[in-house]
């Protein structure tokens, strides 16, 4: 590149958050559940679609991380969708325990305000916002319309607490109901079910539909699934591939010959061809906003691809399954771009790209590869021994009730029981236990860890990120890298605030506005929320307190 063409390219851009530039017709926020960052980087050489146009042409922050120690579906999509630590928005995990000892899950409201709609009705129960205590970028745009430009928000996901976690308390949001495999919403987000929803079910429901077969996206004999472990199922929860097998497309048992419980688990909302229908949905949320270039209207649309988690759980980031899905969602996505741009030109439609954490190495494969850390370490024998020294000790029964990721529940009605210093003796026994674990890098306390202090960019610092009081457990444990705290003697997760299991992709891709580059310094996903709201031009979310990320624009991109 020659001397004048750099100081064109100079003069033709800055680095700038301060100004106002056109506010894109379309944004797409695109989510893939459980993406790492590695995963994305070791299978990008045979991407050919969608994704390989956002990581080539997008501006690509290369170490973007989620800042919370135990990463969660429900935790991280209210971080992307706030922009605040669970501290803040108050979801800490997908579930939680309440003050009578029973377990919540996030999104789950029983107001019949809430109710979800089905094809007869409403169910008893339901979903909503509820539990996010702040608002989302979502919420922001849903009450900024002016004469001056107006805002239809959309968060789409299979999973509830995906789309709660990205639409709040306002987007209209929809799921997938796994009762009827519709895609449904609740009277928190609509006073009655859409027209153009139900008619979209009705061609994708699949009830009369013959069996469907998962195909992988390239030839078995290509090189983008010549990897090692891509076949090994000796360590996967379900020992056998789903590739290459009938499944009939809706969710009913006895569809394809299966034995075990996982039958419910593999049907088709586990597959490639179930994204299909939600990026159908997608193009269909686009196709019915009334959207010109002469208008004040705009669009955002979220939508997070959760059956990437399912496999990920099932399989590991080894697997052909992963990243066959990866390749089919390659081409997904780029359809979907591509109709967004047909709607309104490439230069009117924003993308973005990311992931609410990353996943743990299966922990059997990792020693293999010769990670000698690695170690699965069963988490109900830890609560058994706790409890039956507890017994033993103090003679009560059953003090620990629950393990959930990495946070220990006591029960609330034994603590009742006991003064303060019994209390303090008993959770004292309870950390000693656990501290001498070889597994254990460290365990807190809950008022421990509210009271001490770490650097920024400790991981110590990130379960500081996350501890609501209300809703985090009596101890916070810490496992040492590549340890897998699990019930489960197959599979993997995520539950560390080590890089596999926080650092994702985070790619802005915005032809004739933002010019495409790479960024290598650490970037906290508490920062998209607002850079977004600023792209959008709106006021960022109440608890949005992080900076916004300074993007190379284009000069004529300003209104």
């Amino acid at each position: 590149m020659t001397i004048k063409k750099i100081i064109a390219l100079v003069m033709t851009c800055i680095f700038c958050t301060a100004q106002a530039y056109k506010t894109p017709k379309i944004t797409l926020v695109i989510v893939i559940d459980q993406l790492a960052y590695e995963t994305f980087e070791r299978l990008s050489p045979s991407f050919r679609n969608g994704l390989k146009k956002l990581r080539k042409s997008g501006f690509n922050l290369t170490h973007a991380y989620h800042p919370h120690g135990n990463p969660t579906t429900a935790t991280g999509h209210a971080t992307i969708g706030t922009g605040a630590y669970a501290k803040d928005h108050g979801v800490v995990l997908n579930s939680w325990m309440q003050p009578d000892g029973s377990f919540i899950e996030f999104g789950y409201d029983d107001s019949p305000d809430a109710a979800t709609y089905k094809e007869d009705g409403v169910y008893q129960t339901g979903y909503s916002g509820q539990h996010i205590n702040t608002e989302t970028l979502s919420d922001v745009l849903s009450i900024s319309s002016t004469k001056d430009q107006s805002f239809t928000v959309y968060a789409i996901a299979q999973k509830p607490r995906a789309a709660i976690g990205m639409g709040g308390k306002k987007a209209l949001t929809l799921w997938l109901d796994k009762q009827t495999n519709n895609y449904t919403t609740s009277k928190a987000y609509a006073t009655s079910f859409p027209n153009w929803l139900n008619e979209f079910n009705k061609k994708h429901n699949g009830k009369d539909q013959p069996l469907v077969t998962w195909k992988t996206r390239y030839h078995e004999s290509d090189p983008a699934y010549q990897f090692p472990f891509a076949h090994n199922y000796t360590y996967a929860s379900y020992p056998k591939t789903l590739l290459n097998r009938p499944i009939k497309p809706y969710r009913s048992l006895g569809t394809i010959d299966l034995s075990d419980a996982y039958e419910q688990e593999f049907l088709y909302a586990q597959t490639p061809m179930a994204n299909n229908i939600t990026t159908d949905l997608c193009v269909t949320c686009i196709d019915q906003t009334p959207l010109t270039l002469n208008d004040n209207n705009h669009l955002v649309l979220w939508v997070s691809y959760s059956n990437f988690d399912a496999l990920g759980h099932i399989y590991g980031h080894n697997s052909i399954e992963i990243a066959d899905m990866l390749y089919h969602l390659d081409k997904q996505i780029g359809n979907l771009i591509y109709h967004a741009r047909s709607k309104v030109g490439k230069e009117n439609v924003l993308t973005v790209l990311t992931a609410d954490h990353g996943c743990c190495p299966i922990p059997e494969i990792a020693q293999q590869q010769g990670q000698t850390l690695a170690q699965r370490v069963n988490i109900k024998t830890i609560k058994n021994s706790i409890n039956a020294l507890i017994k033993k000790e103090y003679n009560i029964d059953n003090i620990i009730t629950s393990f959930k990721n990495t946070q220990l529940f006591l029960s609330p009605q034994a603590l009742q029981t006991l003064d303060n210093a019994k209390r303090n003796e008993i959770m004292q026994t309870i950390k000693n236990s656990i501290c001498a674990l070889p597994s254990i890098k460290q365990c807190w306390t809950k008022d421990e860890l509210a009271t001490t202090s770490f650097e920024k960019y400790e991981y110590e610092q990130l379960y500081k990120n996350q501890l609501f009081f209300q809703r985090t457990g009596d101890f916070v444990i810490m496992p040492k890298p590549y340890i897998y705290l699990s019930k489960y003697e197959t599979g993997t997760g995520h539950s560390t605030p080590y890089t596999y299991d926080t650092h994702v992709p985070l790619i802005f891709y915005y032809p004739g506005s933002i010019i495409k580059g790479k960024k290598s310094q650490k970037t906290s996903i508490t920062r998209l929320a607002p850079t977004l709201a600023s792209l959008l031009n709106v006021k960022r979310p109440a608890a949005a307190f992080d900076k916004i990320i300074k993007l190379p624009r284009y000069t004529q991109a300003i209104k």
